[in-house]
């Protein structure tokens, strides 16, 4: 078979830079086929095939992603699934990547990569990181969050998970390295007490190019920000699709993209950091002055009342019997501050199989405030994290009453009824129920003298 190929050279300048584009015919059977390479004026560098961008090119600039392929999802986690065995602390975990290679369509021309940039469809660029955007969080101290809050920047979202498959209602915002079964809407609708008033969702992959729910960022006051091969288009009557769906939440002003190379969060990394966190919660010892009592199967207790008042964090070990079975526990003492301590469940003796958590939490406050319900309009700031630590069994939530926030960076956290509280797995699937957002607050640096109920919110 006989082919012939022609290449032709057309230099111009954009800025401080030539640029070359190359157009290559060629004849083989019926056949024709066009490449392109962007340059500086004194080089030449091939760019992944399919993929055309044009950033502020420096001397230490990251290398041009690869658009993922389809070989490389066959990691992806599904509700049966069950993850990958313990790595090291210092490990990072294993990246998930979308099912489908990104289509021609979705690769875009960055004009800057700064807060103010474009892409080619006039979709503003993101932030770099979500450490650093003050665009976003004009009024909250991200890297504070990060470096004082147990679960760090995750305490941000609602789900926060390497792989989410949205099956019911999610009452919250999301942040998911891969979003599987997108159909559905999500947003947080009652936002009371969480750590901004606005609502941030981040998804960086979306599972075999679906289209997303036309009601998907659902809140009033919503942000998206999308990985940087998920096609964004602004169709003939100036509205927003997603991979050729139409959101109707999403306009100009609210509506980010990851620029070539960069994520808004680094996942892997993260859910190392996670890791960590949740390690050293499992190794510290049960705080001095906590009070347990399960000799009543019937009026369980747990009194945090007496715990050391000057720690930001309470440790309460806790024996995953008492969350396996339906009796209800009451956690007395928490603090009605937002800034108050932030009490960490180190939940011990799992089973190396399947987790089931069935039992019904209430809270009661210092203030004399209780809570004994889930719901969307919290009237308490939440305070409680259920440190699973580094099983990597799934957890199964389908009965009971469950209240604040699930750590568990290496499982699988299947719900399948209401949970109000922030939900951290590597993998993280509902079912059923409805998710409700309840952030964990960041203790304050200097424990408050009084225990007198702010009215203030904070708000992004």
């Amino acid at each position: 078979m006989e082919e012939s190929l022609s290449t032709n050279y057309k230099m111009y300048k954009s800025g401080k830079r030539w640029i070359t584009a190359s157009l290559v015919t060629g004849v083989v059977s019926m056949g024709m086929f066009a490449g392109s390479q962007i340059t500086n004026a004194d080089s030449v560098s091939a760019l992944p095939e399919n993929t055309v961008s044009a950033s502020e090119v420096l001397a230490s600039e990251a290398p041009v992603s690869t658009p993922p392929t389809s070989e490389a999802f066959t990691g992806a986690v599904l509700a049966s699934a069950v993850p990958t065995s313990a790595v090291p602390t210092s490990a990072v975990p294993t990246s998930v990547v979308p099912t489908s290679a990104v289509p021609t369509s979705a690769a875009r021309l960055n004009i800057k990569s700064n807060n103010n940039s474009i892409t080619a469809n006039d979709i503003k660029a993101a932030p770099s990181s979500i450490l650093s955007d003050t665009v976003n969080y004009p009024n909250v101290n991200v890297q504070y969050t990060n470096d004082h809050n147990a679960l760090g920047i995750a305490a941000l979202f609602s789900v926060f998970s390497k792989t989410a498959k949205l099956g019911a209602d999610v009452n919250g915002n999301i942040a998911v390295q891969n979003l599987i079964d997108p159909n559905r809407d999500f947003g947080t609708r009652e936002n009371n007490y969480n750590l901004t008033k606005g609502d941030l969702s981040y998804i960086q992959n979306i599972f075999n190019d679906q289209t997303l729910n036309d009601r998907a960022f659902r809140a009033d006051n919503s942000v998206a920000i999308l990985g940087e091969f998920i096609k964004i288009i602004k169709n003939a009557a100036n509205q927003i699709e997603i991979n050729n769906g139409r959101v109707s939440t999403l306009n100009d002003d609210n509506t980010f993209q990851d620029v070539t190379g960069n994520k808004y969060i680094d996942f892997d990394k993260y859910f190392a950091t996670l890791y960590d966190k949740s390690t050293l919660y499992s190794a510290t010892a049960q705080s001095e002055g906590v009070i347990t009592n399960f000799s009543d199967m019937n009026n369980q207790l747990v009194d945090v009342s007496n715990a050391d008042q000057t720690q930001q964090f309470i440790y309460v070990d806790i024996d995953y019997s008492k969350l396996s079975g339906p009796q209800p526990i009451t956690i007395k003492g928490l603090s009605n501050d937002l800034g108050g301590q932030t009490v960490i469940f180190n939940v011990k003796n799992l089973p190396k199989s399947d987790i089931s958590v069935q039992t019904q939490i209430n809270y009661k406050y210092v203030n004399g405030i209780s809570v004994g319900s889930n719901g969307e309009d919290h009237i308490q700031p939440n305070h409680i994290v259920w440190n699973f630590g580094t099983t990597d069994a799934n957890i199964n939530i389908n009965s009971g009453r469950l209240l604040g926030s699930v750590l568990a960076p290496k499982a699988t956290i299947n719900v399948g009824v209401n949970i109000d509280g922030n939900i951290v797995g590597a993998n993280v699937n509902i079912t059923g129920g409805e998710t409700h957002r309840w952030d964990v607050q960041t203790p304050s640096s200097e424990v408050p003298s009084s225990e007198t109920p702010s009215s203030e919110v904070p708000s992004s």
